[in-house]
């Protein structure tokens, strides 16, 4: 019984010395924070499609206030909505996302109409993983700013 007691008390001994210097593994985040701070800015055409000067526009567009549905979505499922008036074009909102690996973050402005003005086409960016895992380490925080452009032509429907 004493030649067990003193091989217990050895092994003990081995493997309190043994962990003593061990650290305490802290588990590092799995994902990468994305600030999105989105420019948003309206444009009008002209009716031969040219944008109209904002510093010299025509009486029916001074001091325009345009509203406008901005959504930031991550991986076609998390979404940011916000419904925001551009006064004078321009406008910035922003957002934050835990992206994964493989994840996309999106911006989508549309603007319903203003006048007789319509949005002509999408105002769209997106940011892929690569560029996100390449500007930065998992825990870590990738900021983007992207711009969007409405353009708004003058026709009778959009």
């Amino acid at each position: 019984m004493k030649k067990q007691l003193v091989i217990f008390g050895i092994i003990v001994i081995l493997v309190c010395v043994g962990l003593s210097g061990c650290e305490l593994f802290e588990e590092k985040p799995d994902y990468i924070t994305v600030n999105v701070q989105a420019h948003i800015s309206v444009q009008f055409l002209d009716a031969n499609g040219f944008v109209i000067d904002y510093r010299n526009p025509p009486p029916s567009l001074k001091d325009y206030a345009v509203p406008v549905r901005i959504e930031m979505i991550k991986a076609g499922g998390e979404r940011l909505i916000s419904d925001k008036v551009v006064v004078n074009q321009f406008l910035y909102v922003s957002g934050t996302f835990k992206v994964y690996k493989e994840q996309p973050v999106e911006c989508l402005a549309t603007a319903s109409g203003y006048q007789d003005y319509y949005q002509q086409g999408n105002s769209y960016a997106q940011l892929n993983w690569a560029t996100i895992r390449a500007g930065a380490d998992y825990g870590g925080t990738y900021n983007w700013n992207p711009e969007l452009i409405i353009y708004m032509s003058n026709v009778t429907h959009p």
